[in-house]
């Protein structure tokens, strides 16, 4: 069993109309991939790798693009996943999640 870790950050909480919904912010930029548009979005869970482990956090404003989907993050939403999987800021929930190898049937 792999331990996840979740937060629901208040401070970047916003009600949304929606799974996702854009906000004005840090992003809109274009895309290094495609050069599609990256733009802002809430999204309701992102996993996070940090140090062989995840860290979910929810309700977190991301950057995507457009065009071919690639997921951007602002520093500070990187900063608040290395504070929780150091353990520096505690998470409101841990949750349990089944790991196996894939096998084909």
């Amino acid at each position: 069993m792999l331990l996840l870790t979740c937060v629901l950050d208040w401070g970047l909480w916003k009600i949304c109309n929606g799974e996702r919904d854009q906000v004005p912010g840090m992003y809109d930029f274009t895309c290094e991939r495609c050069d599609g548009t990256v733009r802002e979005r809430r999204v309701d869970r992102e996993a996070l790798r940090h140090k062989g482990g995840f860290v979910i956090l929810e309700d977190v404003p991301i950057g995507i693009c457009e065009k071919c989907g690639a997921r951007y993050f602002d520093a500070s939403v990187l900063r608040r996943v290395a504070e929780i999987g150091r353990s520096t800021t505690p998470a409101s929930r841990t949750i349990e999640v089944p790991v196996e190898r894939y096998a084909p049937a």
